[in-house]
C-alpha cells in the first residue's frame, strides 16, 4: 500500500497534504515566499 500512497501523492494538485506523523496537523506548500507569508498572515 505504500507504493499506492506514494503515487497519490505525487498526483497531488493540491497545495496541501495531511501531516505524515499527526493526522490534526496540515501542511501547506507554496511556490513562492510571499504567498506563504500571504497564507501565514491570513490565518
Amino acid at each position: 500500500m505504500k507504493d499506492f500512497e506514494e503515487i497519490e501523492r505525487r498526483m497531488n494538485i493540491t497545495n496541501s497534504h495531511d501531516h505524515p506523523t499527526n493526522e490534526m496537523y496540515k501542511v501547506y506548500h507554496f511556490k513562492t515566499k510571499e504567498q506563504a507569508l500571504y497564507f501565514e498572515e491570513l490565518l
